[in-house]
């Protein structure tokens, strides 16, 4: 199950120009994608729901507060996957809906996602970073870009500019379902309890 638009830009909408209707019905649809994902591979297990951490990005191997572009960029060259431990686990499928500038002057004009041989989405940020007010630099996918559970996301970056390395920090948006018991790096398995409350958020929870 791969979304995208086949290597065309996916349309990416700042934040400022939705009702927060839609923002629901995106994430909705990213979490119920992301339970389907695992779902498909973990078929006896129950699927937790749960965001999309940093720390997913790299792999799981190592615990990251934020990400940032770990490499220098080339101005006008693009950068070739820069995040190479992010592969899924079996246990685990994960869906992006959205992205978050964290940079006070952000210069990674755009951004591609590829699984294998598929460009799944050329995302061009420079629209969200032109919004000004409390929401720039906000931006939520028309599609959700699914990555499927043991397949390695490969992320490019793009600037105009040359851009330092670890200099621009961001964030995606999205969600990771996963096995019950599932570990994140370092991170002990969920209990029951935390279990029953992530299930609650997406109305499942068994009590």
């Amino acid at each position: 199950m791969a979304s995208g638009s086949g290597g065309l830009p996916v349309l990416i909408f700042p934040r400022a120009s939705l009702d927060q209707g839609s923002i629901t019905a995106m994430r909705r649809r990213a979490n119920i994608i992301a339970q389907e994902l695992a779902r498909g591979t973990n078929s006896a297990a129950d699927i937790i729901p749960r965001p999309l951490r940093a720390t997913d990005v790299n792999g799981g191997t190592n615990i990251l507060g934020r990400l940032t572009n770990p490499n220098a960029l080339v101005a006008d060259t693009v950068a070739t996957d820069q995040f190479p431990n992010w592969t899924p686990s079996q246990a685990q499928g994960m869906v992006l809906y959205g992205f978050v500038c964290l940079a006070v002057t952000p210069l990674i004009d755009e951004i591609t996602i590829t699984i294998g041989a598929d460009v799944l989405g050329i995302l061009p940020l420079d629209e969200i970073y032109a919004q000004g007010g409390p929401e720039a630099k906000v931006g939520f996918l028309f599609e959700p870009i699914a990555i499927p559970p043991t397949l390695h996301c490969k992320i490019d970056f793009l600037a105009h500019s040359a851009v330092v390395a670890n200099s621009e920090p961001f964030a995606f948006i999205g969600y990771v379902g996963e096995a019950a018991g599932t570990k994140v790096g370092n991170q002990p398995a969920r209990t029951q309890s935390q279990e029953n409350y992530a299930k609650s958020l997406s109305g499942q929870a068994q009590f």
